[in-house]
């Protein structure tokens, strides 16, 4: 959830500067290159750059699940032919310094330690990075063929890694990998998106098991006084909570701050309330054991 938080962070000041924004996760079924395979990737939460959810894995024939990680996959995400090594990486760095300790590939190998790649591992060029409004981008193009994952830099190298070992074996320049000549056609893997599933949208936040609606009990909860505008505010709330089947609230993400500054005791009053309450669980979307909501509040 580190990874998750970190980019919520960012996420949050991009909004306040206007920039450009990740687009929404949805649930989707990815297919190993032999088709024996595939993985169920869920989200928890609505940002397509999320590790925040679960993802299943299945024998293709049998439908019967294998084992599952507690993380969802972003795509581009792969499978491999034993079903024993899922791949997912980040297909853009947030900001345009400080990028070294942003994770851009992760493995997971079934009971081996997960790896991760940054980018000093895989971009030694930097000049060749391509940057947005926010963002700064690094690679062109990824896929696998016979359980060796390639990706093309935007340098035109292609850093080759071993599926079954989750090892770097090889860093070449695309005009020497033949998956590039004009001759041979990369096929995609099987795919199938759940587009028709429902997700909570905007600012929401569920009512509590006692009828009570949210926003108005944690005014009342806190003894303070909503306003309209953040100028006009002495405490400010912006909430992102994970709340679960059981009716129960995780602290995803908390701002609280008194008059524009942190305040510990003001942050664990309000996320001491925020975990004592019971949530409606009905908005929780199809498919998913929890669900990240959030709220912003403007009190004095």
């Amino acid at each position: 959830m580190k990874k998750t938080i970190i980019i919520l962070t960012l996420v949050i000041q991009s909004i306040l500067a206007n920039a450009d924004l990740p687009g929404s996760a949805y649930q989707y079924d990815r297919y190993s290159e032999n088709a024996k395979f595939y993985f169920k990737s869920i989200p928890y939460y609505n940002y397509d750059l999320t590790n925040f959810g679960k993802t299943i894995i299945y024998d293709s024939k049998t439908k019967d699940e294998i084992y599952q990680i507690n993380n969802y996959l972003p795509l581009e995400a792969f499978i491999s032919n034993s079903g024993e090594t899922l791949i997912t990486s980040d297909y853009w760095m947030w900001g345009h310094s400080k990028l070294d300790d942003q994770i851009l590939i992760t493995i997971y190998i079934k009971d081996i330690d997960t790896i991760h790649y940054f980018l000093k591992d895989l971009v030694k060029n930097r000049s060749k990075l391509q940057t947005t409004v926010s963002h700064t981008l690094w690679y062109e193009k990824m896929f696998v063929v016979d359980d060796i994952f390639h990706v093309l830099t935007l340098e035109d190298k292609v850093v080759i890694i071993d599926m079954k070992t989750g090892l770097i074996i090889d860093r070449i320049a695309k005009r020497r990998c033949k998956y590039f000549s004009n001759s041979y056609e990369i096929e995609n893997v099987r795919t199938i998106y759940y587009r028709d599933i429902e997700y909570p949208d905007g600012y929401l936040f569920p009512d509590l098991t006692s009828g009570e609606q949210f926003r108005e009990s944690l005014i009342k909860g806190l003894n303070r006084i909503e306003v309209s505008a953040y100028a006009n505010c002495n405490y400010y709330i912006l909430i992102y909570g994970a709340i679960d089947a059981d009716s129960s609230c995780e602290i995803f993400l908390l701002r609280a701050t008194v008059d524009g500054e942190k305040n510990e005791e003001w942050y664990k009053e309000v996320s001491l309330w925020i975990v004592n309450q019971k949530y409606k669980t009905d908005l929780i979307p199809e498919n998913c054991d929890k669900w990240v909501f959030q709220e912003y509040f403007y009190l004095k």
